[in-house]
């Protein structure tokens, strides 16, 4: 099958891949190309040098970089040959991988489990009890980690699971999103250890690959804010500001954009570190908030996937003309 032919069935298979996600959630991880990177990377690190940092930094970078690539290569030769079977079987497994590398049922259904996990443990009949030095009951306190907690949960699920693998595809596709969920996948394997030259290359390389994917999940945010509730521009702003923080302009974006739409302070994952919070300024974020959040998510998502087909049916154009 022709390159061209290829381009013209991604927005359909797309479509599909979405619309089953929805219906069926993730695939089962005997096929799932997460859990086979996953499995694969635990046997990389078994493997690792472990005597020699230097040897073991230069062991990091390549499989860091070689993984993907693998996975990149090795899913472009077996569609390849799928297409050269029959156009369905193509189809078929394009859909399946894709499936694999989004997440959308599954980020969604984490969001509704947060709420009614805050929800159902809030202490009743403590409305008149004594108020803490801040002004807030401790009752309140958990409340605004726990949301706190679902927020970040929701943005890394929209950056990492949703809106990151359909720009690879956008780019790449299926290979480009399955080699982006391999990325993810070696930084979340080796990543638990901070001064491992194992995590640190796996982690700079999840950095550079989440950038892009983190700064249009900001957008998609802020444009679902405006959409819904006229708030686009702080969602923006507010985003803008906490991605330059610290450096971290791999995460934050989403992050801020949600704080910024809400108008909350996402709480930091220490006990009260201000410094680690988005949006400190904001008002304590409560489960009434999550509903709001969920709406951003549907918004965000619905122009992540409309920007997809766009992209891919306009590449397709394109081809056809050279």
């Amino acid at each position: 099958m022709a390159k061209g032919h290829y381009s013209g069935l991604e927005p359909g298979i797309l479509a599909w891949a979405v619309g089953w996600d929805l219906l069926l959630g993730d695939i089962p991880q005997v096929v799932d190309p997460s859990a086979l990177a996953a499995r694969a990377a635990d046997a990389l690190e078994g493997s690792a040098p472990q005597n020699s940092r230097l040897a073991r930094s230069v062991y990091g970078n390549a499989v860091a970089v070689g993984l993907p690539y693998l996975a990149w290569a090795g899913t472009k030769a077996l569609l390849a040959a799928t297409g050269r079977v029959h156009v369905a079987l193509y189809r078929e497994m394009a859909m399946a991988l894709l499936r694999g590398t989004t997440s959308i049922r599954a980020a969604a259904g984490s969001l509704r489990e947060a709420e009614e996990t805050v929800a159902q443990s809030r202490a009743p009949g403590l409305s008149e009890g004594v108020a803490a030095e801040n002004g807030t009951r401790p009752s309140d306190e958990a409340e605004a980690r726990a949301v706190s907690r679902a927020l970040r949960t929701l943005a890394s699920n929209l950056r990492d699971n949703i809106v990151g693998p359909l720009f690879y595809f956008s780019l790449f596709g299926v290979p480009g999103a399955v080699a982006y969920r391999v990325v993810h996948v070696v930084a979340d394997r080796w990543g638990s250890r901070m001064d491992d030259p194992l995590s640190t290359k796996a982690r700079w390389l999840q950095t550079a690959a989440t950038f892009m994917p983190s700064l249009l999940s900001g957008l998609l945010v802020a444009a679902a804010a405006q959409a819904t509730e006229q708030r686009g521009s702080p969602a923006w702003e507010t985003s803008r500001q906490y991605a330059r923080e610290g450096g971290r302009l791999d995460g934050r974006w989403t992050e801020g954009a949600l704080a910024g739409a809400l108008g909350v302070r996402i709480e930091g994952e220490g006990e009260s570190s201000s410094s680690a919070s988005v949006h400190p300024e904001g008002r304590a974020p409560t489960v009434n908030d999550l509903p709001r959040a969920r709406r951003l998510f549907w918004g965000a998502t619905a122009g992540a996937v409309g920007a997809s087909l766009l992209v891919t049916a306009l590449r397709h154009a394109t081809t056809r003309r050279r």
